[in-house]
């Protein structure tokens, strides 16, 4: 079973607001115009994985500083002079491809790229009790500080973890 994975492009969005909806349950969807700002202001770190046609989970990343993450369903966006994180968003994966790898495909993707961006660090805000398969890939929780104080907020029960 071999997974592609691409660059997101805006054709993809019905398809990932789908697999949102069935993958969150703990905290509010984010909106497609939310998703399709992040797209737009970091193209080449956000991706989906392809599975016979038909696109089965998708990995939002966006270069940023640790001190000013964006809040959930964040809009207002621009590009970060020097960052030093490459923040990952959003990781969804149809529950109806679970057991493909298709989480696992879609991480090395992002790893690739913030090799290829010389970006030092990478950060995430787990949910869902999400902290346990962050680990395996070396993420550590982490106290936010500055504006990150409130995009963890914006995630209701959130950790934020760093690597």
């Amino acid at each position: 079973m071999s997974i592609q994975i691409q660059q997101m492009k805006k054709e993809h969005l019905s398809d990932m607001l789908l697999i949102q909806e069935r993958c969150y349950t703990q905290l509010e969807p984010e909106t497609g115009e939310a998703f399709e700002k992040k797209r737009k202001l970091s193209p080449s770190t956000c991706f989906v994985a392809i599975h016979r046609e038909q696109v089965v989970g998708y990995l939002v990343s966006l270069p940023r500083h640790i001190r000013a993450l964006p809040s959930l369903n964040a809009t207002q966006l621009e590009a970060i002079a020097m960052p030093d994180c490459l923040y990952l968003h959003d990781l969804a994966v149809d529950p109806h491809s679970n057991g493909l790898g298709v989480g696992a495909a879609l991480v090395q993707s992002f790893f690739m790229a913030l090799k290829d961006l010389s970006i030092p660090s990478a950060a995430l805000i787990a949910v869902q009790n999400a902290e346990g398969y962050w680990r395996q890939y070396g993420f550590q929780p982490a106290e936010p500080v500055g504006q990150s104080i409130q995009a963890l907020q914006s995630y209701g029960k959130g950790c934020l973890m760093v690597r």
